[in-house]
């Protein structure tokens, strides 16, 4: 399974040929298997974050690959049902996975566990669930889980909860975070980070518009150095075409922000930009098909 992923990402074989031999995975309940299916969707996936169609297609494949372990697993054991030392962590990373692709009931249930009392939430699910309600819970999740963030007892609780708030769909919501955690006072200038990156995941273009307009006024939220600078590889993981990377590097010369950093960063938006190109057509067409044959 690893070899197919990985010759499909050096260009020696088809993405899906990897993706086929994915699907003949479902219902595999075996550790090793689950998390390198797991890993692997997850990685194409990011790839194509900012690829709308295909990145449902991509979607689709997830929840199809993984519903039938999500329905036996669930969120909690079950009685009668022996549970390995693994489940626990098989679990926690299915959920995870299909509430990236948007299957239903987990959403549901993340957004249920949640109004019924976030803080008897297993740790393992806290994520989970808190991204969840600020993805689709509009305005009235995002004050609920913000105020989690500025009243929960435990660090890894407020952690949770500031990786949450960057999760939301809706662009101003996105930007209001953006704003809030730079501020220089709501947020620890050692945790900005969690939520400029989550940000980032769910709306890089609004993640890469904000710091072009805000670069200067960044030196106050990361004093006496030149941390902000490795925002721009932070802030742009979904970058994957060359007019991607033309556009962050003439921004980068203008502002002589040339460094280790950005050029890492170059170096990965050219490098995704070469695999899109060489994948798109077919993934394109393989895609189609499965939705076809999905509805058969």
């Amino acid at each position: 399974l690893s070899d197919a992923f990985a010759m499909a990402g050096a260009g020696l074989s088809d993405l899906g040929t990897a993706l086929d031999l994915a699907k003949a995975c479902k219902g595999d309940v075996a550790y090793p298997v689950v998390m390198e299916l797991a890993d692997n969707l997850a990685s194409v996936c990011k790839r194509y974050r900012n690829d709308k169609d295909i990145y449902k297609g991509l979607q689709r494949i997830v929840r199809e690959t993984f519903a039938p372990l999500y329905e036996s697993m669930g969120w909690e054991a079950k009685e009668g049902r022996e549970e390995q030392v693994s489940d626990a962590t098989i679990r926690q990373v299915v959920i995870g996975l299909m509430a990236m692709a948007e299957h239903e009931p987990v959403i549901e249930e993340a957004k249920r566990r949640f109004w019924s009392g976030w803080d008897k939430i297993s740790p393992s699910f806290l994520g989970v669930c808190l991204s969840t309600v600020v993805k689709y819970e509009g305005e009235k999740g995002y004050a609920e889980v913000k105020k989690i963030f500025q009243t929960a007892p435990e660090a890894v609780q407020r952690t949770r909860a500031l990786v949450a708030l960057g999760a939301s769909k809706d662009p101003k919501l996105q930007l209001a975070t953006l704003q809030w955690a730079t501020d220089g006072k709501s947020v620890r200038a050692q945790d900005v980070g969690y939520a400029l990156a989550s940000v980032a995941r769910a709306g890089s273009d609004v993640a890469w518009d904000w710091l072009q307009k805000n670069l200067d006024s960044l030196d106050k939220t990361f004093p006496g150095g030149k941390a902000h600078i490795s925002l721009i590889g932070n802030l742009t993981p979904s970058f994957n075409t060359v007019d991607h990377a033309e556009k962050v590097k003439a921004f980068i010369q203008a502002n002589k922000l040339e460094s280790r950093a950005t050029t890492r960063a170059l170096e990965r938006m050219h490098t995704l930009a070469h695999q899109r190109a060489r994948e798109m057509k077919a993934l394109e067409a393989y895609l189609k098909a499965a939705a076809s044959a999905s509805k058969l």
